[in-house]
Protein backbone atom coordinates (compact mmCIF):
# COMPACT_ATOMS: atom_id res chain seq x y z
CA UNK A 1 0.00 0.00 0.00
CA UNK A 2 0.95 3.89 -0.52
CA UNK A 3 2.40 5.62 2.36
CA UNK A 4 1.42 9.57 2.26
CA UNK A 5 3.65 11.19 4.41
CA UNK A 6 2.63 14.76 5.73
CA UNK A 7 5.56 16.88 6.53
CA UNK A 8 5.96 20.23 8.23
CA UNK A 9 8.66 22.58 9.96
CA UNK A 10 5.14 23.12 12.24
CA UNK A 11 2.15 20.97 13.35
CA UNK A 12 2.01 19.67 9.99
CA UNK A 13 -2.37 20.42 10.33
CA UNK A 14 -1.98 22.03 7.11
CA UNK A 15 -0.18 19.48 4.62
CA UNK A 16 -2.45 17.19 6.78
CA UNK A 17 -5.51 18.54 5.80
CA UNK A 18 -4.92 19.65 1.94
CA UNK A 19 -3.27 15.98 1.52
CA UNK A 20 -6.32 14.26 2.93
CA UNK A 21 -8.28 16.61 0.96
CA UNK A 22 -6.85 15.56 -2.75
CA UNK A 23 -6.36 12.24 -1.92
CA UNK A 24 -10.25 11.62 -0.82
CA UNK A 25 -10.77 12.14 -4.41
CA UNK A 26 -9.43 8.65 -5.25
CA UNK A 27 -11.02 5.39 -4.64
CA UNK A 28 -7.27 4.26 -3.36
CA UNK A 29 -6.35 3.72 0.09
CA UNK A 30 -3.12 4.81 1.71
CA UNK A 31 -0.68 4.35 4.74
CA UNK A 32 -0.50 8.08 6.37
CA UNK A 33 2.47 9.22 8.22
CA UNK A 34 2.90 13.12 9.52
CA UNK A 35 5.89 14.35 10.93
CA UNK A 36 5.94 18.24 12.45
CA UNK A 37 8.43 19.88 13.74
CA UNK A 38 11.25 19.37 10.82
CA UNK A 39 13.30 22.48 11.57
CA UNK A 40 16.68 21.67 10.60
CA UNK A 41 18.68 19.54 7.66
CA UNK A 42 19.58 16.84 10.22
CA UNK A 43 15.70 16.42 10.96
CA UNK A 44 15.23 16.33 7.32
CA UNK A 45 17.69 13.86 6.16
CA UNK A 46 16.24 11.80 9.23
CA UNK A 47 12.62 12.02 7.37
CA UNK A 48 14.21 11.39 3.76
CA UNK A 49 15.53 8.00 5.50
CA UNK A 50 12.07 7.26 6.49
CA UNK A 51 10.38 8.08 3.18
CA UNK A 52 13.17 5.93 1.07
CA UNK A 53 12.17 3.12 3.84
CA UNK A 54 8.59 3.30 2.46
CA UNK A 55 9.54 3.24 -0.93
CA UNK A 56 11.53 0.18 -0.29
CA UNK A 57 9.26 -1.97 1.54
CA UNK A 58 6.56 -1.33 -0.54
CA UNK A 59 7.75 -0.46 -3.89
CA UNK A 60 5.34 2.27 -4.42
CA UNK A 61 6.21 5.85 -4.70
CA UNK A 62 5.00 7.61 -1.92
CA UNK A 63 3.30 10.77 -1.68
CA UNK A 64 4.76 13.56 0.43
CA UNK A 65 2.89 16.88 1.12
CA UNK A 66 4.98 19.46 2.69
CA UNK A 67 4.73 22.64 3.86
CA UNK A 68 8.17 23.43 4.83
CA UNK A 69 8.79 27.57 4.89
CA UNK A 70 12.79 27.46 5.53
CA UNK A 71 14.36 27.14 1.98
CA UNK A 72 17.02 25.13 3.49
CA UNK A 73 15.10 22.05 5.29
CA UNK A 74 12.42 22.44 2.22
CA UNK A 75 15.52 22.55 -0.47
CA UNK A 76 15.97 18.34 0.50
CA UNK A 77 14.45 16.30 -2.19
CA UNK A 78 13.82 12.59 -2.52
CA UNK A 79 16.20 10.66 -4.83
CA UNK A 80 14.54 7.98 -5.51
CA UNK A 81 11.56 9.24 -6.94
CA UNK A 82 8.76 9.96 -4.49
CA UNK A 83 5.63 12.58 -5.59
CA UNK A 84 6.54 15.72 -3.72
CA UNK A 85 3.60 18.65 -3.44
CA UNK A 86 5.08 21.67 -1.16
CA UNK A 87 1.37 23.57 -1.23
CA UNK A 88 3.01 26.78 -0.30
CA UNK A 89 4.63 27.05 -3.91
CA UNK A 90 1.49 26.68 -5.31
CA UNK A 91 -0.64 29.09 -3.56
CA UNK A 92 2.33 31.60 -3.48
CA UNK A 93 2.54 31.42 -7.60
CA UNK A 94 -1.56 31.53 -7.58
CA UNK A 95 -1.79 34.79 -5.11
CA UNK A 96 1.07 36.33 -7.24
CA UNK A 97 -0.90 36.26 -10.18
CA UNK A 98 -4.18 37.09 -8.41
CA UNK A 99 -2.30 39.76 -6.77
CA UNK A 100 -0.77 41.46 -9.57
CA UNK A 101 -3.77 41.97 -11.51
CA UNK A 102 -5.41 44.31 -8.94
Amino acid sequence: MRTAFYISDGTAITAEVFGHALLSLFPVEFNHNTIPFVETEEEANKVLDKISESFQDTGERPLVFYTIVNVDVSEYRCEFGCIQLLFYLLFVWLFLFVFSKL
